[in-house]
């Protein structure tokens, strides 16, 4: 059965041949036009060394169809695979579902072109597999199009990996399987243990060698992936993460999965011993004659500290699957709140969605470095891409944003209120976050920005707060600079509004702006605002 790989995308694919005809045949969405980002060149220029290195057909082949056996995984005609590389997932799914076509993903171009070039050497794999090239975090699939999904060994190469679960949810429809093959810290944990005690052990003797050398950069590894992931250092880091039992629990608490199921991959009984052999053999060639006979000793003794199930329990690998809820979830829809890039925090746009449409307010800085609001109109505010993602155009430059809080539940009292007076010069927009509230008093083009929390009830309370300094629109990035105090920030919800004290002190009444209403004409127009 083959499928037309386009209609399992909600926007259009380009072929990558159209600029690099060696690259024919593999695709992207055509809002990742450009290099990826944050693709290490041993996935890019040293893929062919990767492949060489890594292929391991047979072993992913047994993991992965005991995975979807032990799940109840059903029937699947479209199958996707997320983080591909060459193909030692796909080529298991492709023999184990003959009727299927499966789209595997990857940020290499030069990784699906090898995978390309053997499908295509194969008569029963041809016509069945389809090869896109994209960020697997970025929700670019139509709804409900698969019915099985596949990431062997990806996640944790990801920095922000629940976004790849939360797209694949999208993707799968109700009641299908998710599988993932990944690396866990328990097992590595006591692993790193045993090599530090070899360490210590080899310094003790004045012994050295390329196989203790394997054991220290692997010791770095391991303790690299435990720092917390806004590390500049995972910019350039390959392998980001160990999971955890309880990482992948509150994934599965989100609502949109069902029935999870983590199982260790590791059948042997010396899974210590195992993984010290594969990390010398894939790290530097090198084999069990690097170390001496005492090293492995250690290593012995650490596998017979456990018993069988001790040492599943442990999880060095694991195979995690999940269900795609049966029930209603809540549709992809852009959550009112705050939207940014990240990278560029002093720049940020308060967004209200009301069905299809949409209206927003844009903080930037004039050359002088004073702050500055901007209405942006409708037109400007583009939810054409993934659910998680908006284009915003200001003074003619769109910018791609990402939402603030992006695990805060959605709460209907978010979103643009006015004061309650015949002008209504003053609004404030308000994003709540749980127990706390992020709003903005718009004052003309001046403003102040406010964080609070729950006092009590309905109550909250916190600081007003003005920036200054940060990024023009045009230029380099700047970052605001320290925020100082403006005055006391209290709110209290009453009904379909609340009151507010502002930073004079002055406590008024705001109301919803409603949905047919234009924002306060005071504040400045997109058209306006080029520096």
């Amino acid at each position: 059965m083959t499928f037309a790989l386009h209609e399992l995308f909600r926007e259009p694919l380009r072929d990558l041949g159209e600029d690099d005809p060696g690259l024919a045949g593999i695709f992207t969405p055509v809002a990742e036009r450009g290099p990826p980002k944050g693709v290490t060149a041993q996935f890019l220029e040293d893929a062919a060394s990767y492949h060489a290195r890594y292929a391991n057909v047979g072993w992913f082949r047994e993991v992965i169809e005991r995975g979807l056996s032990d799940a109840g995984a059903a029937r699947a005609t479209r199958i996707l695979d997320i983080g591909s590389g060459s193909g030692n997932s796909v080529i298991p799914l492709l023999d184990l579902y003959p009727e299927a076509f499966v789209v595997a993903t990857d940020a290499s171009a030069p990784l699906l072109a090898i995978l390309r070039d053997f499908v295509a050497s194969r008569p029963a794999y041809r016509g069945r597999c389809g090869f896109v090239r994209m960020d697997v975090t970025r929700d670019r699939f139509r709804p409900a199009a698969f019915d099985l999904a596949v990431g062997a060994s990806i996640l944790h190469h990801l920095r922000e990996p629940q976004r790849a679960l939360r797209a694949c949810a999208s993707a799968l429809r109700p009641g299908a399987i998710a599988l993932f093959l990944e690396p866990f810290e328990t097992g590595h944990g006591v692993l790193r243990i045993a090599y530090r005690r070899i360490i210590a052990e080899a310094a003790r003797r004045k012994l050295d060698g390329p196989g203790f050398d394997v054991l220290r950069r692997m010791v770095q590894d391991h303790e690299a992936r435990l720092r917390d992931k806004r590390d500049p250092i995972f910019e350039v880091l390959d392998d980001k993460w160990f999971f955890t039992r309880a990482w992948f629990e509150a994934a599965a608490a989100s609502g949109e999965w069902d029935d999870l199921r983590i199982r260790g991959t590791h059948q042997g009984a010396r899974p210590m011993r195992d993984f010290a052999v594969t990390e010398l053999r894939l790290t530097s060639a090198i084999g069990e004659e690097s170390l001496p006979a005492w090293a492995w000793e250690i290593l012995r003794e650490h596998d017979e500290a456990f018993s069988s199930d001790g040492r599943n329990d442990l999880l060095f690998e694991g195979a995690v699957t999940l269900r795609r809820t049966a029930r209603a979830v809540e549709t992809a829809v852009p959550r009112t709140g705050w939207w940014w890039n990240p990278a560029e925090s002093g720049r940020g746009c308060f967004v209200e969605f009301d069905g299809e449409s949409a209206r927003g307010v844009w903080c930037r800085y004039a050359d002088d470095g004073e702050p500055r609001w901007s209405v942006v109109a409708a037109q400007e505010i583009d939810r054409s891409g993934a659910p998680d993602e908006l284009t915003v155009g200001l003074a003619g430059a769109p910018r791609v944003l990402e939402p603030q809080h992006r695990e805060a539940a959605r709460d209907a009292r978010s979103g643009w209120y006015v004061e309650q007076s015949p002008d209504r010069t003053i609004s404030i927009v308000i994003e709540c976050v749980g127990p706390r509230i992020a709003a903005a008093l718009l004052d003309g083009a001046e403003w102040s920005f406010g964080v609070g929390a729950r006092e009590s009830g309905e109550r909250f309370a916190g600081e007003w707060l003005r920036f200054s300094g940060g990024p023009r629109d045009t230029g380099p990035y700047r970052a605001p600079r320290a925020p100082r105090e403006l005055g006391k920030l209290r709110l209290e919800w009453t009904g379909d509004g609340f009151e507010a004290t502002l930073p004079d002190g002055r406590r008024a009444e705001y109301r919803r702006l409603g949905a047919a209403e234009a924002p306060p004409q005071n504040l400045r127009s997109t058209e306006k605002c080029a520096s």
